[in-house]
């Protein structure tokens, strides 16, 4: 499935984002007409970017090795020149919506894609300013054309964000509504349980009843003396017997309890840490 599908961003969702935006045609004609100086530039504009942002730690942890830092330099270059390329319908949205979906998988949080936006467009204005220096008109329209593609590709990659994160959410609710389950399996077994002791306390009291009964009714004879005691050594063995098959399931039960909460709190931790990402 496309990402344009599956977010629900399809070709007349585009056309009403390009519209909201004020992308029109003669925006599209003046960010191609600028794609030949931007190529020009943007070696110069990404190793700027780059510069700045390698000062910052946090960013910095994302780049393990200088393969790593060579490989994403090369991404961001096509990222940049494909905002001069002028080709803004399905393939378009369908890459940058894949943008946002690899920022949220290696957890890089919105807050550094957007400050990363505005140091481009930091970066990249002085640059037409120089060219249109003696042209301010054309400068304005440019940096008005070049703020709203920009704009576009935020809303894209914020919308990755935000359906990603609901998809977690909706996954931790099935899993909650299965540990849920579970407890309720688990109370079950517990009640069965206690029926269970209760029947086995039951057979040792009559077991001692009677084994009261057998010894004040005992003839004298070594014999019944004999068999008494083995009768009231069977009783106390089954006794045993049940007591200890009732403690089994009870722990059984007690266990499964245990499980389910022990699943509980994690899922609780997970949603606190989604619900951090979106507050970040």
């Amino acid at each position: 499935m496309r990402l344009t599908e599956k977010f629900h961003i399809e070709s007349r969702e585009q056309a009403q984002r390009r519209d909201f935006v004020g992308l029109a045609h003669g925006d599209v004609a003046l960010l191609r007409d600028l794609l030949p100086f931007m190529e020009e530039h943007v070696d110069e504009v990404v190793e700027q970017f780059y510069a700045h942002l390698l000062k910052h730690s946090e960013a910095r942890a994302f780049f393990k090795d200088e393969g790593t830092l060579s490989r994403v330099k090369s991404s961001q270059r096509e990222y940049l020149l494909d905002l001069f390329r002028g080709r803004y319908e399905e393939d378009y949205f369908e890459n940058r919506l894949r943008i946002g979906v690899t920022h949220e998988r290696i957890g890089l949080v919105p807050k550094w894609y957007i400050g990363s936006n505005s140091k481009f467009l930091c970066l990249m204005v002085p640059l037409l300013a120089q060219k249109y220096r003696l042209r301010s008109g054309k400068l304005t329209r440019c940096v008005l054309a070049l703020t709203k593609i920009m704009n576009l590709d935020q809303q894209l990659v914020i919308d990755t964000y935000i359906g990603s994160l609901l998809e977690k959410l909706n996954e931790r609710q099935r899993l909650l509504e299965e540990l849920l389950s579970q407890i309720k399996h688990a109370a079950d077994v517990l009640a069965s349980s206690a029926g269970e002791i209760l029947a086995a306390t039951i057979q040792v009291v009559s077991g001692a009843a009677q084994t009261a009964a057998a010894v004040k009714d005992t003839a004298a004879t070594v014999e019944e003396v004999k068999q008494t005691a083995q009768v009231s050594s069977q009783k106390a063995k089954q006794v045993f017997d049940s007591a200890q098959k009732a403690s089994q399931v009870s722990q059984a039960g007690r266990k499964s309890v245990e499980d389910a909460t022990r699943g509980m709190h994690r899922i609780q931790e997970q949603m606190e840490s989604i619900a951090g990402s979106i507050v970040r």
